[in-house]
């Protein structure tokens, strides 16, 4: 997963051109004006005994710190617009091949891949499905299109609930892809990705990450047997892997699997992730907490588990008066728990990697880059 100095370095562009030099036509050239430092031997900059082919993951987490550390340069300032959270880059990539409904084999990934959500934004919320993180703003393709030329057959692709950082204002959900193998040939799948058990979509000014979005797959499903019965199949991923409501063999795993075979049937569901949101979620305006039940973006129980909303048993709409005081409560409840900036350093400074891996990794506890010998955090003096 480790990469090398000048990727690194291109992979700034992504942001400084999207956003922090906003208005200025894109140009190798800008790259000239910045200095970079980078520490060695790390992950930016990985030394020849270190593999590094996947060096592109950790060129998309320097885009999304970028996005983190340009937004808070650029808060106060007039250029306030391009503040926000970063795209999605949960990767979760799923790769099919075998033979398609025209008869001849093919193998690629699918459109799906380019429908990350944004991270929130200072002013609104991030957008659903809008794009992939090293081009933001890109085209997720049409079903039709990938049930001709891939052999599996798109079953549901839809924006999913609770997959969103929350925040004041929300990061966007991506699309959720759920497909079946097409016809007796069945097809194969292999699967790689990088965001299983910890998420990479960080949110900004208190918003929460985007969650982790692991592989699934759902072996021997009997889906096909309740569409033929005319049954109604709800194909939420949210509710499908919380209430199994069809039969087969769940599997929640890593997104790095070899390739194997599957049947017509067998379920495959794949999502790049939400964005992380914007801001504190106590802050959040009930009536956009009241339209996220509405359009199904969001449960109950993070209105009133995550935002501190009440819900009216009787109507089912948010009390704003007992919102307010239970917030007002939540936020009390905060200041007990809070501790000192300096504590939290001193028990901060108390955990160290083992040495062995510090050894490829860095220096501890604050990076070294030639020709630079100043403390880059400025956090112990």
């Amino acid at each position: 997963m480790h990469g090398t100095w000048h990727l690194v370095r291109a992979a700034t562009a992504v942001y400084l051109f999207s956003y922090f030099f906003r208005g200025i036509p894109p140009n190798a050239g800008l790259l000239e004006t910045c200095r970079y430092l980078v520490e060695g031997p790390s992950i930016a900059n990985a030394t020849d005994e270190i593999a590094h082919g996947m060096g592109t993951s950790i060129a998309a987490c320097v885009t999304n710190g970028c996005h983190v550390l340009g937004s808070k340069a650029l808060f106060a300032s007039p250029y306030r617009v391009a503040v926000q959270a970063p795209h999605s880059r949960n990767q979760n990539v799923f790769t099919f091949a075998g033979e398609n409904r025209r008869g001849y084999n093919s193998a690629n990934i699918t459109g799906t891949c380019n429908a990350a959500g944004q991270g929130g934004r200072f002013d609104g919320d991030g957008e659903s499905a809008i794009g992939f993180f090293w081009g933001p703003f890109t085209d997720a393709g049409e079903t039709e299109d990938m049930d001709s030329r891939l052999p599996h057959f798109v079953l549901s692709r839809a924006i999913d609930r609770n997959n969103h950082g929350y925040g004041k204002y929300r990061g966007g959900a991506s699309l959720v892809e759920i497909s079946t193998a097409c016809g007796d040939p069945g097809c194969f799948l292999n699967s790689w990705g990088s965001a299983d058990k910890i998420s990479h979509n960080p949110g900004i000014m208190g918003g929460y990450m985007g969650p982790p979005n692991p592989r699934i797959v759902i072996e021997g499903s009997d889906l096909l047997d309740k569409a033929a019965a005319g049954e109604d199949v709800d194909l939420e991923m949210a509710d499908l892997v919380a209430k199994q409501s069809v039969e087969g063999s769940y599997r929640l795993e890593s997104s790095g699997q070899p390739t194997e075979k599957f049947e017509e049937g067998d379920l495959m569901i794949f999502t790049m992730g939400g964005g992380g949101g914007y801001g504190d979620v106590l802050e959040r305006d009930p009536d956009d907490i009241q339209k996220d039940l509405d359009d199904r973006m969001i449960d109950p129980h993070v209105a009133e588990g995550v935002y501190g909303a009440v819900i009216d048993a009787a109507t089912g709409r948010i009390d704003r008066a007992a919102t307010e005081k239970k917030r007002a409560s939540l936020r009390r409840e905060r200041l007990r728990k809070a501790k000192p900036f300096d504590r939290f350093v001193a028990d901060w400074r108390k955990r160290k990697p083992k040495d062995r891996i510090i050894a490829y990794y860095g220096e501890w506890p604050e990076p070294r880059a030639p020709g630079y010998d100043k403390e880059f955090w400025g956090l112990y003096g």
